[in-house]
């Protein structure tokens, strides 16, 4: 396992494993390289030639403050069983994130709840046509990163596009509109907008899109997103007594 003593140094490791330009790689890399070290623990796991075979990042996200983002990305399932018995002895329950044939190896180790599959989208940047609306206005997150929203004449926000997390590469926005403002389109406006400014600034867009809903998945092709093939699995977990 991990024999390295400090997050850089991990880092630094990781960095030669992970494919940063790969936008099937981009939700690992962000959270193993540059999540904000004061939240983020790694593991990491080798096979017998000393190259590393998987990594599991323990981040404490916004999403909630006190049960942890578990990250992983394993070569095989052995390595992601020997990630998952090195954060065992906390005991501590959260979210786990990864791809998604992980969810059968998980069950053996997690009571899971609340599990979702994700595809994973990319901007198609070369062909992107960003859809003008004039009701859309540039806000800022409290992080300071943009945020595109859409308000009533009573300025209430109607729809918005936000940054969950962004890397030097890759930034995955994610889109809200209040039901009595659905079946306008609006989503696509706030979220083309985002991508806009994404794009000018050399960052490509991501979209999850549920794997089971119709609405978002049709968002992200309007858009101009692609499928990437990558699905992803999340789920809320507590420990099996036994595990």
């Amino acid at each position: 396992m991990s024999t390295l003593s400090t997050i850089g140094e991990l880092r630094q490791t990781l960095q030669r494993w992970l494919d940063v330009s790969d936008p099937e790689q981009a939700v690992f890399a962000y959270y193993m390289l540059y999540h904000p070290a004061s939240r983020t623990r790694l593991y990491v796991t080798y096979d017998q030639s000393g190259e590393v075979a998987g990594a599991l990042a323990e981040c404490l996200t916004g999403y909630d403050l006190f049960r942890p983002l578990y990250v992983m990305l394993a070569e095989n399932e052995p390595a992601l069983r020997q990630l998952i018995q090195e954060i065992a002895p906390q005991r501590r329950p959260g979210y786990l994130l990864g791809p998604m044939h992980y969810l059968q190896v998980w069950r053996d180790y997690f009571l899971l709840s609340g599990e979702e599959i994700f595809r994973l989208y990319v901007l198609d940047v070369a062909n992107f046509q960003p859809i003008i609306n004039i009701l859309v206005t540039r806000a800022q997150s409290p992080d300071g990163q943009p945020r595109y929203e859409i308000r009533s004449p009573k300025d209430e926000v109607l729809a918005f596009a936000s940054v969950n997390w962004r890397s030097p590469q890759f930034a995955e926005v994610a889109v809200h509109v209040e039901p009595a403002a659905q079946g306008r389109h609006w989503g696509e406006s706030v979220v083309s907008a985002l991508c806009a400014e994404l794009v000018r600034e050399g960052v490509t867009p991501l979209y999850l899109a549920g794997a089971v809903n119709p609405a978002s998945i049709a968002l992200a092709e309007r858009v101009g997103f692609r499928d990437t093939g990558r699905r992803l699995a999340f789920a809320s977990a507590e420990w099996r007594p036994t595990a």
